[in-house]
């Protein structure tokens, strides 16, 4: 089906762009992605397709109508490839893949085959350097990948660059909801001294959190006795808890407020869920949210603490220098 509707768009874009080489469009290899947004850039088209997979938000192709040279044409195919993507980052973390399909002729009996290359989903999210990420796990994988395929199959030839089809997937690496309960946080967080971490006993750490965050404890901020009690001061609505994701933004609503969710991956902290309240008057809150240790799936679960300094927390993973960083 894939192979049909390409078929039909090359010839619909061929007739578009005319012949190859009419549109000045120089073969010349580069170094690192193009961010040239002149007609090399708008000489390739993103076509969306749709996908059965769940967890997949987002399929397209660029399809190839110009260049000879594969590693031009990925190089070109940068800025479409990267505005798609950061566009789907304001939603979530996500995994991506890119898959390279040519058609490869052998000349003794001149049969010709499609063949495809992908790359390994790479993890991304809002801090990511896109440009980094394209050079090193996609134009460099593919190349050798390219290169291995000429050398194994013996006989074959490039004939043609088809398109590059690229699959963007949500990427979840909590999922709160199951059950929440107090965590200890990990020794090299608890030693940088920027989260409170409340030792709730219940099943509302995410309210706990929330209220250590807009009532800062003069002392003993680990206890709950410091704060007032969360239906003293928050609204719930009817929200159940322990909360699902999906009900943060109705919670912030419901209390004017901007929650931004962080996460550890391995020993990194990285952005999990951005609040999309630009509302002047909202208190911003920055909750790590962390996960327990426990075998089985069943027992897992998780739990928030309030991140008091995030430049702090962040600092060692952005400067060397140890100087403070404002976000």
């Amino acid at each position: 089906i894939l192979k049909f509707y390409l078929v039909r768009l090359l010839q619909q874009l061929k007739k578009v762009s005319g012949k190859k080489g009419g549109c000045g469009i120089s073969d010349t290899p580069t170094n690192s992605p193009s961010s040239n947004n002149g007609p090399k850039s708008r000489a390739l088209i993103w076509q969306t397709l749709n996908s059965c997979f769940q967890s997949r938000i987002l399929t397209g192709i660029i399809v190839n109508t110009i260049y000879k040279d594969p590693l031009i044409f990925l190089d070109r195919a940068f800025n479409n490839i990267a505005r798609k993507v950061r566009e789907m980052l304001r939603q979530s973390m996500l995994k991506v893949n890119v898959v390279l399909a040519c058609d490869f002729i052998h000349p003794q009996n001149l049969n010709i085959d499609l063949k495809t290359f992908a790359t390994k989903n790479s993890v991304l999210d809002v801090g990511s350097n896109l440009k980094e990420w394209y050079r090193k796990e996609v134009i460099d994988r593919l190349r050798g990948k390219l290169e291995g395929f000429e050398e194994c199959q013996s006989g074959w030839s490039l004939r043609e660059v088809l398109y590059v089809k690229i699959n963007i997937n949500k990427y979840m690496p909590i999922r709160v909801g199951r059950f929440s309960t107090y965590i200890k946080i990990p020794r090299f967080i608890a030693l940088k001294r920027a989260v409170i971490n409340v030792r709730n006993n219940d099943k509302y750490c995410f309210l706990w959190s929330v209220v250590s965050a807009l009532y800062p404890a003069k002392s003993n901020p680990d206890r709950p006795f410091s704060y007032p009690h969360f239906d003293a001061v928050l609204n719930r609505g009817n929200i159940e808890f322990p909360i699902k994701v999906t009900d943060i933004k109705k919670f912030e609503r419901l209390n004017n407020l901007a929650i931004n969710l962080y996460c550890l991956e391995k020993r990194n902290v990285l952005p999990f869920m951005l609040s999309r309240n630009r509302e002047p008057r909202a208190d911003t809150i920055n909750l790590l949210v962390l996960s327990s240790d426990t075998n089985g799936a069943n027992s897992k679960y998780y739990h928030f603490a309030w991140i008091k300094n995030l430049s702090r927390l962040l600092s060692s993973q952005l400067s060397r220098k140890g100087h403070a960083k404002f976000f």
